[in-house]
């Protein structure tokens, strides 16, 4: 009995330290984004003046300078067709890929009907890929209860 008391007490002990850190990390995360908000702001001025001025600036052993940056994001509307002109005009750009998170999502619902049926594309295909399985801690704050 004593030893379940102290695991009783361990276990406690050990929650309370999980809901502190988790607490901690929160606060560290909410000054993470104020910082980062912060620095965004100094930067997009800096750029901006370094911009229009067209210079480089080199201070406390640094370089400044603006650069303009392009970046193009596939429309999900259009994306068959942006494939199939890309196809024709830059074949070495286009490979077949399977988005790893929709191929987890199938096997975590299908992965006891596939052992049961056993499709012959299973077989090989679970060599070509790697089960994991994680055992994690999940907490969750307790409802309260309601007063009557």
């Amino acid at each position: 009995m004593w030893h379940t008391l102290l695991m009783a007490t361990e276990i406690e002990t050990l929650c309370d330290e999980v809901l502190a850190a988790r607490s901690a990390r929160e606060e560290l995360k909410n000054q993470l984004a104020t910082a980062e908000t912060a620095l965004g702001e100094v930067e997009d001025k800096l750029a901006a003046l370094l911009a229009s001025s067209d210079e480089k600036v080199t201070h406390g052993g640094f370089s400044f300078s603006s650069a303009s940056k392009v970046s193009w994001k596939t429309l999900t509307k259009e994306k068959e067709q942006l494939l199939t002109l890309l196809k024709k005009g830059a074949p070495e750009l286009v490979k077949e890929t399977v988005n790893a998170a929709s191929l987890n999502s199938f096997l975590k619902k299908n992965e006891a009907a596939l052992e049961d049926s056993n499709p012959d594309w299973w077989e090989p295909a679970k060599k070509c890929m790697e089960r994991k399985e994680v055992q994690a801690l999940s907490v969750r704050k307790k409802a309260k209860s309601k007063k009557k």
